[in-house]
Formats: structure tokens, C-alpha cells, sequence
């Protein structure tokens, strides 16, 4: 069998959409517990919507298909981080969003249909930008042109990003310099808001001729501050950099890889 790619490009549907269906696959229903300890549930929220539907904890249980135990234990903040099937089940009951309920959104009603969202429906889309050497912001006194569309379950993506999808964006990986564990062709979901190589990973950075992805980390007790640049690939040297002599786009949060 070949690669995952060339199977996708042998039926004629676009393959960022068929990337997307199957990484939401793979990631959010074998992950979803780890992305929703992230969060915060929003018990005032909860009690609110129970207040403004006329729902106590026993009919709101029945409602959900919960033990009234449990509805109880989330009101009177016992249980701080309900399981994932547990918020959704509670969505559905007083036909809100999930990411509302996580105070991940202000939209209190789903953006999709006038019922309750479910995991599978909660979804965020991410502009993929042309991030070619050459083609980077600042080379040319533009910003990258938006190349593609993703979409991502906002719950995966509040886990891996700590936020929505503001500052988050899609690049192509370049040149071999990472490989093994990233190689041309590859996806990376980059957030900009992180900037910091504590604790240290692969960011990109801008250099001379474009957009490279690297993996940096403090030099410890360095002053002034420093760090070491690297590729994985051993064919590429390490060097050292003070840290204000390189520029930092932001930290990769994600990989999308052929398999």
C-alpha cells in the first residue's frame, strides 16, 4: 500500500479537507480527555442556562441521562473538570456550545444549527499561509497569502494551543532539515502567541531568506541570553544565537504528517 497522501489523491476530494476528517479522527477521540483537563468548566454558566430553562438538578439530570449525583457534584464545584462525555451530554440537555460551557467561547447558542453542538460539530477553521522562503512576512512588505483552509475541533485546539484559534495558523514544512521527525510536504499548526523557547521545541523563526523551522532552547546562565538553534537532521550544524539577533514567529503546537 502506498502513502496515506497517495491514496487521498486517487479520489477526487481536496486533500486539506480529507487531512482534516481524519486528523480529527485520530487526535480528538483518542485525546479528548487529556484536552478538556486543559479547560475550565463554567459551573456559574451551567447554573444560569438551568435558571433560564426552569431545570433543577434532578430534571436536569434526566434530561442529560446523568446520575443526579454527578449534575450535583459539578454544581457545588466537586467535580471542577467533568468528563468530556459528561459536558457534552449537559450541552445537549440545555441546547448550548460546548466551548461555552468551557468558557472557551461567548457565543452561548451553536454557530451551526439551533440545537446542541456536539464534539464532532464544535469545529474552528485555520488559514494554511504560503510561508516559502522568499515569501515570508516582511521580505516583501506583505503579509503570506492565505493558500488553504483547515478545520479543527476547537476542543483539540483550545488543548494543544491553550486558546482559540486566534494567532494560530497552518504552514507547509520546507527542506529536509528536520527530518526524521518532520519532512517536506508535512503540516504545522504554528502558534504566534508563543514566542518564548521556555520550555524549549520546534519554532519557527524568520531568517534572511524566509521561514525555517528549528528547535531552540535556552543556553542556561547565559547573559546576555542566548540560544541554541538546531535542526534534528545531523547533516545540519547546531549554531548559538543571542536571542535578540533572531526572530521568533511562534511555536509549533502540531504536526499533520502523511502516514
Amino acid at each position: 500500500m502506498g502513502p496515506l497522501l497517495h491514496v487521498m489523491n486517487t479520489v477526487d476530494i481536496p486533500l486539506n479537507l480529507l487531512m482534516s476528517r481524519i486528523f480529527y479522527q485520530i487526535f480528538v477521540i483518542s485525546r479528548l480527555w487529556d484536552h478538556f483537563r486543559t479547560m475550565t468548566f463554567r459551573a456559574d454558566r451551567l447554573k444560569a442556562r438551568m435558571s433560564a430553562a426552569g431545570l433543577n438538578q434532578r430534571s436536569l439530570a434526566i434530561k442529560a441521562g446523568l446520575h443526579q449525583d454527578r449534575v450535583r457534584n459539578i454544581l457545588r464545584g466537586i467535580s471542577r473538570n467533568p468528563r468530556a462525555d459528561t459536558v457534552e451530554a449537559l450541552a445537549g440537555a440545555l441546547g448550548v456550545a460546548v466551548t461555552w460551557l468551557l468558557g472557551q467561547d461567548e457565543s452561548v447558542f451553536p454557530h451551526r444549527h439551533t440545537g446542541a453542538v456536539g464534539i464532532a460539530d464544535s469545529m474552528t477553521t485555520i488559514p494554511e499561509l504560503d510561508a516559502r522562503a522568499g515569501r515570508s512576512e516582511g521580505t516583501d512588505g506583505q503579509a503570506p497569502a492565505r493558500v488553504a483552509d483547515w478545520g479543527f475541533p476547537a476542543i483539540w485546539l483550545v488543548g494543544v494551543a491553550g486558546h482559540g484559534p486566534s494567532h494560530i495558523h497552518v504552514i507547509e514544512v520546507q527542506g529536509n532539515s528536520m527530518e526524521p521527525s518532520l519532512s517536506p510536504g508535512d503540516k504545522v499548526v504554528v502558534d504566534r502567541g508563543q514566542t518564548e523557547p521556555s520550555p524549549p521545541g520546534y519554532f519557527v523563526l524568520r531568517d534572511g531568506s524566509g521561514i525555517v523551522i528549528k528547535q531552540v532552547e535556552h543556553v542556561p546562565d547565559s547573559n546576555p541570553p542566548r540560544v541554541t538553534v538546531k535542526s534534528v537532521n545531523r547533516d545540519y550544524d547546531a549554531c548559538e544565537r543571542r536571542i535578540d539577533k533572531i526572530s521568533i514567529i511562534g511555536r509549533v503546537v502540531a504536526a499533520i504528517r502523511r502516514v
